[in-house]
């Protein structure tokens, strides 16, 4: 699995980005790491806006 290195700052902003677009309706709570059949996770990327 090819994985991005991410700082504590970029961990906590994407936790926090996360967290609001649950709570929006936008996302859906982790299934965790085991997908069944025919499932997949797509890639998740936000940028800080200056």
């Amino acid at each position: 699995m090819l994985t991005c290195t991410k700082t504590d700052t970029q961990l906590q902003f994407l936790d926090a980005q996360i967290q609001e677009e649950v709570r929006a309706g936008r996302l859906s709570e982790s299934f965790g790491t085991q997908l069944l059949p025919g499932m997949y996770s797509i890639p998740i990327h936000a940028v800080p806006k200056p």
